[in-house]
Parts: structure tokens; C-alpha cells; sequence
């Protein structure tokens, strides 16, 4: 899961949130290569590579110097480090070493700086940054000059600019080899120019002005048997029609495959700030576009999706760990992406090995899934930077889905179950059981980097730990801080909640509004968070194993005995009358967190008597066959309180209660759940809770009525009033005996 601000956090989850999302349109040849940048004045300070480094943010360090107007004597100033190389992590760019004049203009030669670079087919759309710091100043007159090899195939000069980030497009360079920008009037005198980004390509950022609507799809797979991806369809509003395939010098025809656009999700805070989080890398592809209306719509894949069915073209030389094989896949999307990977230190050097020839006419897609199938890693992207990321499946844990988040419950269905898997190795084949002998689904494998039945046997587990248990289907309003792979726990409409790992969920943004959205989750009985999990009832004391120095524990309190019904009544005639039923007992409380401990600590434990049922009222007394009914029935009494489990200086009473409960991802069993409330007029008796689950007994039902009519007798009959009773009337039932406490400890190993 991503890690936004606590503020963010609870506004994603507030009753009511605003939300929107902004897209960086980033229309650069991912094949052009920047070669080198000259100028005819430099400045001591200038850091000409960060020019074209693609970084666009500035900071506002505010060096003095002997420019007019410049410093100021309030603190924030500071003197230019005696060594430049000190200002190399600043993002400085181009400061020029001519000062503007009086007027603001530059005497002849102007100062200018040029770039040169290769891999460029056409140039239809050049962005430039000026300082965003307001005592820098901007270029107020400049020309653009476009070279091909040496022929100047375009120019043209900006007289009266205002902004410091500028667009110059319609205009049309084939096979471009340098760009020129010369300043000639600056915005203020006696200052120093600085240019901060030349984009050889139109890189702006669009916000919730500019976007109709967004939609992604993100899906992942842990086993290697596919390797889905994240796809990005984003409509943006044709501002004077800037996207126009008929036009001869629109920049449609600069628009290739692999070229980004980052997206963030944004969320307004209290304070009226709103907090961005990544929401990944998307990358044209082929034929992805549609225009309709004032609309273009944009139909983009991560960098994944960009693998899938690109050619695998092998090294020379193969590699032979995890991190060679996926810098080799990467490569294949160019020089300008070939960087864009990370492999995590702990399986970076696993070792990984195959034939040329079983690696030949392959797909980029194929030969990742067969990599991360072996090592029992899992590709996804990276949301912050739109790097493949290749790691082992973790355990973080993900959003906390209440049924008030929910505009209906979770489905739930089984998860494929399977017979067998059979791998074909170099010795021949070898087959390992799988889930459920009577399943009719088996699996044949056939990778490359699969030699031998250990290799295979590695790969089996993995396998398996996403087949048998249970899916479910969520819809919510949707969170951009979830990562496919958390642990997301649910609730459900069986007064429980589920622990699962996310594998898939859309996030859609229409109108100003995420709502009803879909997320994928899976329950196995093989992943799990924790190397170790103990289960603690009664009192004691326990020691944490040597090395172990944190714990995950949950704390569950005695459960609450569950009320009493009331007793029957007589009832006249074939009426009704209401009849109060036992509630079930609440769910001891739950505290759950992470400890600290010292190696082989002693923790005196004791979980927590679960509370007593209420006794059942007593029924409505009869008075006599003369004198009909007579008390009325009394209500039933409600159950004691459980008590409170304590760990150490620990203790539940610390805690929170869930009405549905917490779940064991492991075993599905629930702790600290609400009891059910009794039913009406039944003979039942409320159900004690299961031993040591934390969990409320069940309420008592209510006493069954009883009916009966009255007749009046004349003189001669003896007078008065005669009664005549049917139906079984019975006391209300006792409510069931809250559940004693328990105490669930996880670690991993050290």
C-alpha cells in the first residue's frame, strides 16, 4: 500500500472526500539521445546537464549575488559556495555569465544555448522553462532556431513573453539535430539569464480543468502462469484543437509508442491543500487514440503492457541472475527506457539460467513471466516512477473496506482448485500434487529456466499458494493508496470480515467522482503474512524465541454474555402481542499492534472470562379458570460483561470492538464477534459462544405466548366468567455465555 499523509489517509476514507487527478503529458521521442549543450556565456554556477535531465522541479534556493535588486538582508539569502561542484544537486540549470543592461536588453553577440542530440525523426513542439523563482526573471524577447545538421530549417522570435514556461508548436522539423535558444531582452536589469528545461517535445501538465475523465485498470498475477498489466484510458478536452490529425503540422504526427504520461490522484485535505499520490506510468501504444467531440481519448498500458508481446532480442552474451535477465527485457524498449527497472536486493541475484535457443522468438512478456515464475517473484510497476519492479510477494497490509464503504457486500465464490502440476525439465517430467486430487484442472509447465526438480519444486509452492481458498468481489468508492498484493481486510454481510490479497481493481474518476468501483481479492490457505503464528488461551506465561525483537499481537477480550428473552403471555383470541427477545452479547474488545520486545522476553499473560448469559423472563401468570391472566410476563436480564486479556502491560481494554470481528487470513476463523440477537416466540435457548474466540454468546429467544377466550355465564349457569387456555406458554430462554478471551502472536523468523 502507498503511504500518503495521515490527513490524507482519513480524508480518503471520510464520510464525504473530494477527489481529482492530474496527467503530465510528456510527448518526447523515447528514442531521441542528448548528446551535449553549449553556450557562448556561462556562469560560474550554471549546471548545463540539468537542461535536459527531464527534471522540472525547481528549488528556491536563493544565492546572492551582485545583481540589482537582488538580495536581501532578511535571512533567507545565501552567499555562492566557494566550489560550484557544491551546487551540483541543485537544479540550477543554465545561469549565464551576461548581465542584462539598464533596459533589459543584451548588446550583440546575444547570449544563447544550444542543444544537440540524435534519434529525433520529427520536431513539431518545443517546451522551455525559464527560472519559476520570480527574482530570476524570464526571458521577455528570444529566438528558436531548429538545425538540421547544418541547415537552419526553422526559426522564429518571441518579442513580448510573459510566463516562464513556454510552448512553441505548429511548426514541422524532419530528422532536427540541434536546437538554439538566444536571449535578447530579459524582464529585468542588470540580471543574470537562466534557462531551467529544454523539452524537445511538448511535456505541460493537465488538471481537473483538462481531464473528462480517467480510468485505470490494474490487475496482477503471482505466479507467472500470465503476466496481466495496467491499462489507462484518459479523455482530455481538445483545448483550439490542438490534437488534429487532418492539420499538416498538428503534432499528432509526433505522438509514438512508449512515450509517458505520469498520473496522480489528488485529494483535498481540510486546509483546502490537496495531497497527490502516484498513480503510475502509462505509455502510448499503437492506434491509441480516439477523437470524439471536444474530447481525445487516450488509450495507454503501463510498462508491462508495453512488454508483453514486444520481441525478446537476446544479448550476445545471456545473463545469469534475476537482475540480468530483466535489464536485458527492458533494454528492448530502447536507450531512453533501458534504465527503467529496479529488481529488489534480495532476489537480484538469484541465479537464472537458459539456452539461447529456448529463449529465441520469445516475447519480452514471455521470457519475464518464465524469470519471475522461477525465482517465485512478481513483476508490477513501480506507481511513484513507472519502473518495472520485480520482488518476492509481500505481506503489507492494505484498507480496512467497512460495510459503510460498501454500496453492497462482498461476493464471495471458490477459487480454482487443482489436481496436479507437471514440469518438463531437463531429465524429463516430474508432477507434484496439487490442491485437490479431484479437481479436474491440471497444469503442465514448460520454462526455460526450470531445470531441475528443485527448481521445480520452488516454483510448485508458489503456485500453489494461489489456488484453493476463496475470491471475492468488492465495490467501493475505491482507494489510490491501494497496491495490488496488499492484505486488505473486509467486512461481510455475515457479521465477519475476511483478510485477502488484492489482485486487481479499477480506479475511475468521472465527473469529479469515484464511487462503485470493483476490486478483486484472493484467500488462500498458503499465504500468509507471518513465519509463525501462536494461539494463546487461558493464563500463562511465554517467552519469544532468541533473535525475535517484534511481534504482531491481537489482544481479544472475553466476549459478553448474551441477554435474556422475555417470557410468554396469554394472548386473547387469535391476536398477537410483541414479545421481547434476548440481543446478543458484543465481541470482547480487540487491541492489535506491532511490539518492540527485548530478545526472549517474558510476557504474563491472561485471557479474559467471557461474561454470563442473562437468565430468560418469566412468564405471564395465570390467576384462575375464573379470574383468567394475572402478572404480567417479565423481561429477561441481561448478560455480565467478558473481561478484559492482558499481554504483558498489554491489554484489550485498550482496545476497539468490531461487530463483525476480526479473521484469521489463515484459517478463517473469527474472533470477537457480535453474538445473534434471539429470535421471537421460539423454545431455544441462545447459544454459548465458541470456546476461547473472544466472540458475544447468542441472546435468548423469547417465551412462546399461549391463547385463550372468555365466556360469560347467565344466573342459571352459575354467572360469571369462564376461561378456556390453549398453546404452550413457556418462560423466555437464557442468553448464551460469552466466549473467553484469546490471544493470537506473530512473528517471523529472525
Amino acid at each position: 500500500m502507498l503511504k500518503p499523509s495521515d490527513a490524507a489517509n482519513r480524508a480518503l476514507t471520510a464520510r464525504r472526500r473530494q477527489m481529482t487527478a492530474r496527467a503530465t503529458f510528456d510527448l518526447r521521442d523515447p528514442d531521441a539521445v542528448v548528446t551535449g549543450a553549449q553556450t557562448n556565456t556561462n556562469g560560474k554556477y550554471s549546471q548545463i546537464a540539468q537542461v535536459y535531465d527531464a527534471i522540472t522541479e525547481q528549488n528556491d534556493l536563493k544565492i546572492g549575488t551582485l545583481e540589482k535588486d537582488r538580495m536581501q538582508l532578511d535571512g533567507s539569502w545565501a552567499l555562492p559556495p566557494g566550489n560550484p561542484a557544491d551546487l551540483v544537486e541543485e537544479q540550477m540549470g543554465w545561469w549565464c555569465g551576461t548581465v542584462s543592461g539598464a533596459d533589459c536588453g543584451f548588446a550583440e553577440p546575444y547570449p544563447y544555448l544550444e542543444i544537440t542530440f540524435t534519434g529525433l525523426s520529427v520536431l513539431q513542439v518545443f517546451t522551455l522553462w525559464f527560472s519559476q523563482n520570480a527574482y530570476d526573471g524570464y526571458g521577455v524577447a528570444f529566438r528558436l532556431d531548429v538545425y538540421s545538421a547544418d541547415t537552419l530549417a526553422y526559426t522564429r522570435t518571441v518579442t513580448e513573453n510573459t510566463e516562464y514556461k513556454v510552448v512553441l508548436d505548429k511548426f514541422a522539423v524532419y530528422d532536427p539535430t540541434r536546437v538554439r535558444v538566444t536571449v535578447m531582452r530579459w524582464s529585468r536589469p542588470y540580471c543574470y539569464p537562466r534557462i531551467t528545461d529544454m523539452f524537445l517535445g511538448l511535456f505541460e501538465r493537465w488538471t481537473g480543468r483538462e481531464i473528462a475523465s480517467l480510468d485505470v485498470l490494474t490487475e496482477s498475477t503471482f505466479t507467472g502462469l500470465k503476466l496481466p498489466y495496467s491499462t489507462c484510458d484518459l479523455r482530455v478536452y481538445n483545448r483550439n484543437h490542438r490534437f488534429d490529425p487532418y492539420a499538416p503540422d498538428s503534432i499528432f504526427q509526433s505522438i509514438e509508442e512508449r512515450q509517458a504520461i505520469p498520473i496522480d490522484w489528488g485529494v483535498y485535505l481540510p486546509s483546502g491543500k490537496i495531497e497527490w499520490i502516484p498513480g503510475g506510468w502509462y505509455y502510448q501504444q499503437s492506434g491509441g487514440w480516439e477523437i470524439k467531440g471536444l474530447t481525445v481519448k487516450w488509450s495507454l498500458v503501463d510498462i508491462i503492457g508495453m512488454l508483453v508481446k514486444r520481441n525478446y532480442s537476446p544479448p550476445e552474451v545471456l545473463p545469469t541472475t534475476l537482475s540480468g535477465w530483466v535489464a536485458s527485457i527492458v533494454a528492448c524498449l530502447g536507450v531512453n527506457l533501458a534504465e527503467r527497472y529496479v529488481v529488489d536486493d534480495d532476489v537480484k541475484d538469484l541465479e537464472l539460467t537458459a539456452e539461447a535457443e529456448d529463449v529465441q522468438d520469445k516475447t519480452c512478456g514471455e521470457v519475464l513471466r518464465f524469470a519471475c515464475q522461477a525465482t517465485a517473484t512478481w513483476a508490477h510497476q513501480d506507481f511513484a516512477t513507472g519502473f518495472l519492479h520485480v520482488s518476492k510477494r509481500g505481506y503489507e497490509a492494505g484498507a480496512n473496506i467497512t460495510g459503510s464503504n460498501m454500496p453492497s457486500w462482498p461476493v464471495m465464490e471458490a477459487n480454482d482448485e487443482i489436481a496436479d502440476i507437471t514440469f518438463k525439465l531437463d531429465e524429463g517430467e516430474v508432477t507434484f500434487p496439487g490442491t485437490n486430487t479431484e479437481s479436474d484442472t491440471s497444469l503442465t509447465i514448460n520454462n526455460p529456466f526450470v531445470h531441475t526438480t528443485d527448481d521445480a519444486r520452488r516454483v510448485v509452492s508458489n503456485v500453489l499458494s494461489q489456488y484453493g481458498g476463496r475470491k471475492f468481489t468488492i465495490r467501493s468508492r475505491g482507494n489510490p493508496a491501494s497496491e495490488t498484493g496488499d492484505i486488505d481486510t473486509v467486512a461481510t454481510a455475515f457479521g465477519t470480515s475476511i483478510s485477502a490479497r488484492r489482485y486487481k481493481h479499477q480506479l475511475k474518476l468521472e465527473n469529479g467522482v469515484m464511487r462503485n468501483l470493483p476490486a478483486y481479492l484472493i484467500q488462500t490457505a498458503t499465504d500468509k503474512r507471518y513465519d509463525h503464528k501462536i494461539i494463546l488461551i487461558g493464563a500463562g506465561k511465554w517467552q519469544a524465541p532468541a533473535g525475535v525483537t517484534s511481534l504482531f499481537i491481537q489482544l481479544v477480550g472475553g466476549g459478553d454474555g448474551g441477554n435474556g428473552g422475555m417470557g410468554g403471555s396469554y394472548v386473547k383470541g387469535g391476536g398477537e402481542r410483541e414479545n421481547t427477545p434476548g440481543t446478543g452479547g458484543y465481541g470482547g474488545l480487540v487491541y492489535a499492534r506491532e511490539i518492540q520486545i527485548n530478545e526472549q522476553q517474558t510476557f504474563d499473560y491472561a485471557c479474559g472470562a467471557g461474561g454470563k448469559g442473562g437468565a430468560g423472563g418469566k412468564q405471564q401468570e395465570w390467576a384462575g379458570w375464573q379470574s383468567g391472566p394475572g402478572k404480567a410476563a417479565t423481561p429477561g436480564e441481561p448478560g455480565t460483561a467478558g473481561q478484559p486479556t492482558t499481554f504483558g502491560a498489554y491489554s484489550s481494554a485498550n482496545g476497539v470492538r468490531y461487530e463483525i470481528g476480526i479473521t484469521d487470513v489463515d484459517t478463517g476463523a473469527f474472533y470477537g464477534a457480535k453474538g445473534a440477537d434471539g429470535l421471537e416466540q421460539k423454545n431455544n435457548p441462545g447459544k454459548d459462544a465458541e470456546e476461547h474466540t473472544g466472540n458475544g454468546g447468542d441472546g435468548g429467544d423469547s417465551g412462546t405466548h399461549a391463547y385463550y377466550t372468555s365466556e360469560h355465564h347467565s344466573f342459571d349457569e352459575g354467572g360469571g366468567i369462564s376461561y378456556q387456555v390453549w398453546g404452550d406458554i413457556r418462560d423466555g430462554q437464557p442468553g448464551g455465555d460469552g466466549a473467553d478471551g484469546v490471544i493470537i502472536v506473530q512473528y517471523n523468523d529472525p
